[in-house]
């Protein structure tokens, strides 16, 4: 990977830093339901196959809203995985 080429040098957050807008919190949802026909036809899964929904909702330290996706994803051929950084207990 080469930050040169990136279609955002920094990523998303860094380009809205470049305009006022600072991220405070990231919002993930994730859930799970079958497929409709037209999300199949798509995703080249049989109909009624499980599927992952990721929504994603950065928000900014106004409280507002700045950016949102939704995704979603053939749960056959999905994995997540998450590592979540943990601040040191202090005595």
């Amino acid at each position: 990977m080469d930050s040169a080429k990136e279609p955002w040098p920094g990523g998303t957050h860094h380009q809205l830093s470049t305009i006022g807008l600072e991220i405070d919190r990231i919002d993930d949802g994730v859930r799970t339901r079958l497929a409709t026909q037209a999300e199949a036809r798509k995703l080249g899964i049989p109909t009624g196959s499980a599927v992952l929904l990721l929504d994603k909702t950065s928000v900014s330290t106004e409280g507002d809203v700045v950016e949102y996706s939704h995704v979603v994803l053939p749960g056959e051929r999905t994995e997540l995985r998450y590592s979540v950084p943990l601040e040191r207990w202090t005595r």
